[in-house]
């Protein structure tokens, strides 16, 4: 699977400008490539390496079983349970185009999401946007607009451990991240990942 697409956060304090990252992200059933300007992750059957170049991190994790493809398009937060919190609003097309709109509202209380929006287009076969608001806490809103995705995308899905993207055969960082500091958050031991 490919998905290319935009996160724009804006926070409810409104002298916070809202954030936006382009988001580039690649998967396999057991293979995954996350990348933006804020971080890389690449995660393969056995690890996770997340990237944070502003903070010259890299964050050593063990993989959380489960399908990449799903979690990278938001399934689990639908299937597992959210949908059946909501209720329909509206459902409707949208004038002059193959969209159609779906805008739900939650049942939960306190800091969850309160509205959700997608807009679906039935052409394209593909959600083109998700817009989720929040009636409490910190954050106002979270947009997601996806400009491309492709189900059968295979190119550039790491192939091999990943640690080799990050690093050299002696556990060394490869000259790309040099400087960068490893913190391993692992609860297994970690046999080099090889």
């Amino acid at each position: 699977m490919y998905l290319e697409y935009t996160v724009t956060s804006a926070m409810r304090d409104s002298s916070l400008r809202p954030t936006t990252s382009h988001i580039v992200a690649v998967s396999n059933r057991t293979r995954l490539r996350v990348v933006s300007r804020e971080m890389e992750v690449y995660s393969d059957e056995r690890n996770v390496f997340t990237v944070v170049p502003a903070r010259k991190e890299v964050y050593l994790a063990d993989r959380i079983p489960g399908g990449d493809s799903e979690r990278i398009a938001g399934v689990p937060l639908l299937r597992d349970g959210l949908l059946s919190r909501c209720s329909v609003i509206s459902c409707g097309d949208v004038a002059g185009t193959a969209d159609k709109s779906i805008v739900l509202h939650t049942t939960d209380t306190g800091p969850f999401a309160k509205t959700i929006a997608i807009v679906y287009n039935r052409d394209a076969a593909m959600i083109r946007s998700i817009g989720i608001r929040y009636d409490a806490g910190e954050i106002a809103s979270i947009d997601m607009r996806f400009t491309r995705v492709n189900y059968h995308y295979a190119d550039t899905v790491p192939v091999g451990p990943v640690s080799t993207l990050v690093l050299n055969a002696d556990g060394t960082f490869l000259p790309k991240y040099d400087g960068y500091r490893l913190i391993d958050v692992r609860e297994k031991d970690y046999h080099g990942g090889r």
